[in-house]
């Protein structure tokens, strides 16, 4: 197999997805709270997004498909906000990219459910190496879990998980629906600007945590490093992602090589934050990207 160049493509939008929540945590450290972190990146990766796909029919969308935009807009920013605001609690980066990388169990279960697809005994596997790394990833023991005793950082780590599978599932909806990817990304920025500011006054009143909810004027190197969040690891991505050419890299291939941003996460926080978890942790995370490097193949292949 030759490597052409949207195979390099895919993996600098993996390298610039590794730095979200490496972001995320460097903006705790400066007092950023989340709901502020998911607000301005959206604010200011949003133009760049519309300048990178201008012409592609951006707002032609039907009226009796408006509320599935909608709803794709509330859980876009919905997911944003779970899985920075699991970092703004403490959670480590390793643990926290690990959950979000949760999603192909809830994205099988949630298939198998709608009677969209049959789980083989592939997907079986895929999901019992899943659950057992979320649960080796977390640190908790089985008496915490019986007892219910989760953290709030925790909880928001795996609701990211489930949110990034109900997004994609909507994603895919609006893709059966005939709108093209530039389409629906900048339609989903565009409507999760909003629909994130509709849900501040109901979220900081159940968390009124001031790491969560906080509101203040940017300083010099915060606004910096917000401008950072939103060029290098949202406009770019999406925009060299959607540059991807489909019939020159395979889906098994490109979904595999995408598997190393939640790899690169690890190393990032070692490296630039000195995070470092249990080794039982580490055994986790890498149980939980096999399994999605599993799902993945399932997938590519049909067999699902």
């Amino acid at each position: 197999m030759s490597i052409t160049r949207s195979h390099a493509l895919i993996v600098a939008t993996a390298t610039c997805m590794s730095f979200i929540l490496i972001h995320a945590q460097a903006l705790r450290a400066l007092g950023v709270s989340s709901f502020e972190q998911v607000l301005l990146r959206l604010a200011l990766s949003l133009p760049l997004l519309l300048l990178a796909f201008r012409g592609a029919r951006l707002w032609d969308v039907r009226r009796e498909d408006t509320g599935l935009f909608s709803l794709l807009g509330f859980i876009f920013a919905s997911f944003l906000l779970s899985a920075i605001s699991a970092i703004a609690l403490g959670l480590p980066i390793p643990v926290a990219v690990a959950l979000v990388y949760t999603q192909p169990i809830f994205t099988a279960i949630i298939s198998t459910l709608r009677g969209h697809e049959e789980l083989s005994p592939l997907g079986i596997l895929a999901i019992a190496l899943g659950v057992l790394g979320a649960f080796l990833a977390t640190g908790l023991t089985l008496e915490d879990l019986l007892a219910l005793r989760i953290s709030l950082g925790l909880a928001f780590g795996f609701l990211s998980g489930f949110l990034y599978a109900a997004y994609l599932a909507v994603k895919r909806e609006a893709r059966g629906r005939g709108y093209g990817p530039e389409q629906i990304t900048c339609l989903t920025f565009a409507l999760a600007l909003p629909m994130l500011l509709a849900i501040y006054v109901p979220f900081s009143l159940a968390f009124p945590d001031p790491r969560l909810v906080a509101l203040v004027v940017p300083n010099a190197p915060q606004l910096a490093l917000l401008a950072s969040f939103a060029i290098v690891s949202t406009a770019m991505p999406y925009t060299l992602l959607n540059a991807v050419e489909p019939g020159h890299v395979s889906p098994l291939a490109e979904g595999l090589l995408l598997l190393l941003d939640p790899a690169l996460h690890v190393l990032w926080a070692y490296l630039f934050f000195g995070q470092a978890v249990g080794t039982w942790q580490y055994v986790g995370v890498a149980l939980i990207i096999m399994a999605s490097a599993l799902f993945t193949t399932i997938r590519a292949r049909g067999k699902a």
